[in-house]
């Protein structure tokens, strides 16, 4: 950072370096062209018999080469100051100050401004060099000995017919316009570097009087607002018949006083509308009159107002979420750890040697077996939804893993009074997952339908494709009323029975959703009135 300032610093020091080359050489260069213009006057045959050949072609020589020299620092001046004019931010724009935000035509009228103050100081300091003592000056320098400067000036004064300055003293009047000139030389620099930044920065056009009526008239055509369109020929309509007969003027008046309350009215009820959802009052709805932005305005305000309830909505339900989630694991802790230590105070009470003893312990051996469960699940859930988990993508048969799955947990749905029908299907849909991750998806799931079945019901087990997926679906009708949305149930330590009686922790969906997202699937649930749909949605072989 702090070779970034440096280096900019660098940067407009050199371009006010080479703007000051710049000027004085220019003054310079003009001085010479002056004096070379003065001595060459007297390279005319009529002076041979006054002045010094010799003399006067070294003086000549000598100005030329100044000329020449003082030239090519005044190009160099101005090219250096060109290019290192601007200092550049970190984006890589040209900084601007109130001086470049100018109309640059401005600025252009400032720099042919600026030329006519150099010719004219330029005319100034020429009758200056060329008249009174300066002139005697150089005459000194070219006339030959015998003859007098006196004498050499009447004879010039005789064929060239110079005027002569009145201004006295003749030195300020030198002086005046060498610094005239320097003034407006350097102005005219600091203006055309002005607008080199323009330039640099691409903006040039855009900043220019010009530009902005062009952008103007090319948005008249091209711009889907109706509102700046109607404005627009509102604002020729009025106004351009006032060329014709100025009469129009009152008019226009009439005008201006029929359409301008109508549009004032319809931005009173946006502004209401804006004030009264800062307030909090996102049913307020905008309702303006007329077609046009302010109608598109309306919508605008109105869809925000809708976004923010449903934001504020959204919220509400989150924070009722985290409420009930902390109210569900300190349930799921309590209850387990009450057990516990009921049971170990009885132990105390009675001893080991009580006849309910052995009850006792297997009954503490249970809760401590639950805990360790919730625990566990909830290392798991931590660890999928972060995805710090290692998976090994492998190609698998999805219907002959349903089926095994199935077959597998058999007895636990005999055991729940539920008839599970798996479609008997020969066809293979192979998928792209982890295998042991899908197991445990598939398990967790069938798993819900043993413990929140009502008992003596079917549920169903189907594979099926669906475009770049293949999906597994379970149907089964549950044994509680199902009153929340299904995205809930996904939520942690959420359970379809309120009553929380079951011995699951609650975390089964939140990690079948969080391993599927692993592998690019999903876990997508659906509430129909008791009956209870979940379908797992899993990249094909070649869709992945």
């Amino acid at each position: 950072m702090r070779e970034q300032v440096v280096r900019d610093e660098f940067r407009g020091l050199k371009s006010k370096f080479a703007t000051l080359v710049a000027t004085v050489s220019m003054v310079f260069l003009i001085v010479s062209a002056n004096r070379i213009i003065v001595y060459e006057a007297y390279t005319s045959e009529y002076f041979n018999r006054y002045v010094d050949k010799n003399k006067l072609v070294g003086i000549l020589t000598t100005n030329f080469i100044l000329l020449i020299v003082f030239g090519a620092f005044t190009i160099a001046g101005v090219i250096f100051a060109i290019y290192f004019a601007g200092k550049y931010d970190r984006k890589g724009r040209v900084q601007l100050n109130l001086l470049d935000r100018i109309f640059p035509e401005l600025r252009i009228l400032g720099i042919f401004i600026m030329g006519v103050g150099v010719a004219t100081s330029e005319e100034i300091f020429y009758v200056y060099i060329s008249s009174g003592k300066s002139l005697d000056h150089i005459l000194k320098t070219i006339v030959k000995k015998g003859f007098s400067v006196k004498e050499l000036t009447k004879q010039s004064d005789m064929l060239l017919g110079r005027q002569y300055s009145t201004f006295k003293p003749e030195w300020v009047q030198g002086f005046g316009s060498l610094a005239l000139m320097a003034v407006c030389v350097l102005l005219a620099m600091i203006l055309l570097t002005s607008l080199v930044k323009n330039i640099k920065n691409d903006d040039f056009f855009e900043r220019s009087i010009i530009g902005k009526v062009l952008m103007g008239i090319y948005n008249i055509f091209v711009s889907k607002d109706i509102t700046m369109k109607r404005l627009y020929l509102l604002i020729i309509a009025i106004f351009a018949p006032v060329y014709i007969w100025h009469g129009w003027i009152f008019v226009a008046m009439i005008l201006i006083i029929i359409f301008v309350p109508r549009y004032y009215h319809d931005y009173a009820r946006v502004r209401q509308g804006l004030r009264a959802i800062k307030e909090g009052d996102f049913d307020k709805k905008v309702v303006v009159r007329h077609r046009g932005e302010f109608e598109r305005l309306a919508n605008d305000i109105n869809e925000i107002a809708k976004a923010e309830e449903i934001a504020l909505e959204n919220e509400l339900r989150s924070q009722r979420l985290r409420n009930e989630l902390i109210s569900n694991v300190s349930h799921d802790l309590k209850t387990p750890l009450t057990s516990m230590v009921t049971y170990i105070d009885l132990l105390k009470m009675q001893g080991l040697d009580s006849p309910d003893a052995m009850s006792y312990l297997e009954i503490i051996d249970q809760k401590t077996k639950r805990l360790q469960k919730l625990s566990g699940d909830l290392f798991e859930a931590t660890k999928a939804s972060s995805g710090a988990m290692p998976i090994s993508i492998e190609v698998i048969d999805l219907n002959g893993m349903a089926q095994q799955i199935v077959g597998e947990l058999n007895d636990i749905f005999v055991a729940a009074d539920v008839e599970v029908h798996c479609e008997k299907n020969d066809e293979h849909v192979y998928v792209n997952a982890d295998g042991k991750m899908l197991w445990r998806v598939i398990e967790n799931l069938l798993t819900n339908v043993s413990k929140y079945s009502m008992p003596g019901t079917r549920a169903y087990v189907k594979v099926r494709e669906m475009g770049k997926f293949a999906a597994l679906e379970i149907s089964n009708v549950s044994r509680d009323a199902l009153d929340m949305e299904p995205d809930e149930l996904m939520e942690r330590f959420k359970r379809g029975d309120k009553s929380r009686n079951t011995e699951g922790s609650g975390l089964g969906l939140a990690i079948a959703r969080d391993l599927m997202h692993m592998m690019d699937g999903d876990v997508r649930l659906g509430i129909d009135g008791d009956l209870f749909k979940a379908r797992v949605l899993i990249p094909r072989v070649g869709q992945r």
